[in-house]
């Protein structure tokens, strides 16, 4: 478990990224776009995400102050 900050404009990149493991958010502050197999979440404080790590995902921050969110993942296998 982590506390992740992702600053304003900031991204994983422009194309989806897999990996093992499953995954788990949740939005405290800021907002962030989330694309999970193609589909867009537009996800505000109080808003969770949680998803199979081996599909395709991506992840930016469209506001103009920090995202700050409470993450886990899991290795494979879990």
């Amino acid at each position: 478990m982590m506390l992740l900050e992702v600053a304003p404009g900031a991204s994983s990149g422009d194309n989806p990224h897999t990996h093992g493991g499953e995954e788990v958010g949740l939005l405290l502050s800021g907002e962030l776009d989330y694309w999970i197999a193609g589909v867009h979440y537009h996800l505000t404080p109080g808003d969770c995400v949680s998803f199979n790590s081996s599909v395709p995902h991506r992840y930016s921050n469209p506001g103009d102050i920090p995202a700050v969110c409470v993450w886990t993942e899991t290795p494979p296998g879990h």
